[in-house]
């Protein structure tokens, strides 16, 4: 999501990730989709009812049930399940570790038997970039656990029929592929140097 960012607008990158001094405006269908992913996420930690906006969408309630049977016959089902990957694809600390490199927040990790999935709930539409997200939430959580397979799905709350599942192969590839586009923005923001970073929030060239 930086990278997109940083594409996008240079300055909102700078106001949101260096000055912090980024304002996100308040959006109801924001709002909807954190206290879906709240809902679900509560449901499957303490096995309770849906609630709110989330009771309402079949799809939440089909995936919760199936998940609580597979938590209940001794499966791996972990919410929000977050970690952070060094430079060599150990997982590390997700706030604090001085070699962080990338974070990876799931919305939920399946671990059966070494088979691994992981899931991203989302209300709204589909957008293309999300094929890009689940090949990095994929590749990034098989590398970090060390899972046999892996798959990535990106399960459509509102739009069920855009439900997709991505196979993760040679994820090992797939990461090395991410920390490029990770060393090129590096490397782009180096040039502009950190006395000039505030410069970018109004940059003369923004080709």
């Amino acid at each position: 999501s930086r990278l997109r960012d940083l594409k996008v607008c240079p300055a909102m990158y700078v106001a949101k990730y260096e000055t912090k001094k980024w304002i996100e405006t308040p959006n109801p269908n924001m709002e909807r989709g954190s206290a879906v992913h709240s809902s679900i996420e509560n449901t499957l930690n303490y096995g309770i009812h849906l609630e709110g906006e989330a009771a309402k969408l079949p799809v939440a309630q089909q995936w919760t049930s199936a998940l609580l049977d597979m938590k209940d016959a001794g499966v791996l089902v972990a919410p929000e399940f977050k970690f952070g990957l060094d430079k060599n694809f150990n997982k590390v600390d997700f706030f604090r570790a001085p070699d962080l490199r990338a974070r990876v927040g799931l919305d939920v990790l399946v671990n059966n038997g070494g088979k691994g999935l992981t899931i991203d709930w989302k209300t709204g539409h589909y957008k293309p970039e999300h094929l890009t997200d689940a090949d990095f939430y994929g590749a990034a959580t098989a590398v970090a656990i060390r899972t046999r397979t892996m798959d990535a799905m990106y399960v459509y709350l509102d739009e069920p029929h855009s439900t997709f599942t991505r196979e993760i192969i040679k994820p090992e590839a797939m990461m090395l592929g991410f920390y490029d586009s990770f060393e090129k923005a590096d490397d782009y923001l180096d040039s502009v140097g950190k006395n000039g970073l505030i410069r970018l929030l109004d940059p003369p060239d923004r080709k």
